[in-house]
């Protein structure tokens, strides 16, 4: 069996990144690896090699989740980025799928629905 799903957050809010942290810690199967607080940061996290799964908030201050996403999928494709954001689902989670996330998440949500889509996001990833 392989390593636990490595795993990143970009996120503005420290409290969030904080709490995200030390929830998915507690999980066997995954592991936070980086934690950062704006878009710029995060495509160099995504770029680094470190990560499997990267959650990653819409709003953030300097580069924003939107632009943040399409530098991934081009300089880090193997990256499985869930969206999540206070922004309603209905609006967003078709054009953040199409753009190349594996999945949205509507702020809040539940820590079990988090770690499904941390799990579902990672599956396609892990091929013998």
């Amino acid at each position: 069996m392989q390593g636990p799903i490595r795993v990143g957050i970009a996120d503005d809010d420290t409290f969030i990144r904080t709490s995200l942290t030390r929830l998915i810690n507690t999980e066997a199967d995954c592991r936070v690896v980086g934690a950062v607080d704006d878009g710029e940061p995060a495509v160099a996290l995504a770029q680094s090699g470190a990560i499997d799964v990267l959650l990653l908030d819409l709003e953030m201050p300097t580069m924003n989740g939107v632009e943040a996403l399409h530098r991934i999928r081009l300089l880090a494709p193997t990256v499985n980025v869930i969206v999540h954001s206070s922004r309603p689902a209905e609006n967003n989670a078709a054009a953040m799928r199409e753009a190349g996330a594996a999945a949205y998440l509507q702020k809040p949500c539940s820590f079990e629905l988090m770690l499904q889509a941390i799990r579902d996001a990672f599956r396609p990833s892990r091929v013998c």
